[in-house]
């Protein structure tokens, strides 16, 4: 048995949380919006190690870290701290960082305000998951009621709370693209 959709629950769950970021929504997804976790996300990937005396890289990763800072704006901005540490900086690696000169990439689009607007929509995508509607509407012949999708559902929401218009499909595409990773 298919469970019953709670469209009246999942409405007013998603009014509540868009209500509760509101507020916010100018800082997490405004134009001066920076993802400080994606730098995170590469220290571990490049093995920074945090010393007492300040930050530790070996050679091998110290040269991809440089390869990757080429085109990937995070892994300049990574490349920019640890050359700030100057010779606090230890490890096999700190003189390929400080001997280093590597232009700023250029940034593609706004990938920072959609990364975290895309997390927001997955977090309400998760969420209204619990109220039993459906992840996509389907053409349906016959006297059967349409139950919204759960895009439908965070469409209206954002609208009604935020004033902002997205197609279901589209914010189906961004979670499920944020999902995949």
């Amino acid at each position: 048995m298919k469970p019953i959709a709670d469209v009246v629950g999942a409405r007013k769950f998603a009014r509540g949380y868009l209500r509760w970021i509101k507020p916010r929504w100018a800082t997490l997804v405004g134009p001066s919006t920076t993802l400080v976790y994606s730098v995170e996300i590469l220290r571990e990937e490049f093995r920074v190690a945090n010393t007492a005396a300040g930050a530790r890289i070996s050679k091998r990763m110290a040269k991809s870290l440089l390869q990757l800072a080429l085109n990937d704006p995070y892994a300049h901005r990574l490349f920019l701290e640890l050359r700030a540490y100057g010779h606090h900086l230890t490890g096999t690696g700190s003189e390929v960082i400080r001997a280093a000169r590597i232009k700023r990439p250029k940034a593609q689009g706004n990938r920072e305000q959609n990364g975290v607007r895309d997390l927001i929509l997955s977090v309400l995508w998760s969420e209204l998951q619990k109220y039993g509607l459906p992840k996509e509407n389907k053409v349906r012949k016959g006297s059967r009621a349409v139950i919204p999708s759960i895009g439908v559902v965070i469409r209206d929401e954002m609208y009604a709370v935020l004033g902002i218009w997205l197609e279901p499909k589209a914010i189906m595409a961004a979670v499920l693209k944020r999902t995949a990773n």
